[in-house]
């Protein structure tokens, strides 16, 4: 009678599926060991292959026929590998090529503490004393004398003796932008003798209110135009305004206010001195009325 397990497989069956599993695994296990044995000769032959090409010599002028020799590592590993493999493998083991950048002008040195470049158009440019400053990028254009100690740090320094420091244009925004989020957009100084100054702006068309300087401020009792000055020489003026033409119904200094509020004031004069007889507007005309 036949040997039955209490769910009813024969015995025998059990032992003849367990002897067909074996032998798959042993079949798998001789695939695993052959294609490792094909995988460790491919990289026999890659080794030596590579050997060949640095002990080959390189020829000059090709074979005695007159024409070059022309063998790739492409072609050479083809043989081998077959083309995808080699193609690959190239792709891997290629270094990769080295990135350029073209520059145009001189510069001068290396960088130091007080600047990562000094540009400049000629060698015989000064580079200028920093005393203690730091800057990003310095264009120089200072090619007399010494150049003019510096005394702030900045991203971009540009100097020049007789020409423009720094210039820019702009066709349809603005040619320079300036912001600060804690001080001033713009600081400009003049250390110039005679009549320069800190800011200077013009105008060169003929159009209604156009400016040469503009100032605007949109929110308190704020300024659009303030206008300083701290010496106490007589006749100095915080602002001043002059029309220079010869001729015409021309204005030096115009005030006016759009508001239709009560106590809105085109032009206001003002002095603050605790008991100072000053004037808070004064008008004055060598032929009509001063105010």
């Amino acid at each position: 009678m036949e040997e039955r397990r209490h769910d009813g497989m024969a015995t025998a069956q059990i032992i003849n599926q367990l002897a067909a599993l074996t032998e798959r695994l042993d079949e798998q296990a001789a695939r695993l060991s052959e294609q490792a044995e094909q995988i460790a000769r491919q990289q026999q032959e890659i080794a030596s292959l590579k050997r060949d090409q640095l002990k080959a010599p390189v020829a000059v002028g090709g074979t005695p026929g007159g024409q070059p020799v022309r063998r790739s590592r492409r072609a050479a590993l083809s043989s081998v590998l077959g083309a995808t493999a080699a193609g690959a493998l190239l792709a891997l083991s290629r270094e990769a090529a080295p990135a350029h950048a073209d520059s145009r002008g001189t510069i001068a040195g290396t960088s130091t503490g007080n600047y990562g470049i000094v540009a400049s158009p000629g060698l015989g440019t000064t580079i200028p004393s920093f005393a203690g400053t730091s800057h990003g990028l310095v264009g120089t254009n200072f090619a007399t004398g010494n150049a003019p100690a510096i005394t702030s740090s900045s991203g971009v320094l540009g100097i020049s003796d007789t020409a423009v420091g720094v210039h820019a244009t702009s066709l349809d925004a603005s040619g320079v932008l300036a912001s600060s989020s804690n001080n001033h957009g713009v600081v400009a100084l003049s250390f110039g003798t005679g009549q320069t100054y800190g800011v200077f702006g013009r105008y060169r068309l003929n159009t209604l209110n156009g400016s040469g300087v503009a100032g605007e401020s949109t929110a308190g009792a704020t300024n659009g135009v303030w206008g300083q000055n701290s010496s106490i020489t007589n006749g100095a003026t915080g602002v001043f305004g002059t029309a220079t033409a010869a001729s015409g119904a021309t204005i030096g200094m115009w005030g006016r206010s759009t508001s239709s509020d009560s106590g809105a004031i085109g032009v206001l004069g003002e002095v603050t001195a605790s008991g100072a007889p000053g004037i808070g507007l004064k008008g004055i005309s060598p032929n009509g009325p001063g105010v």
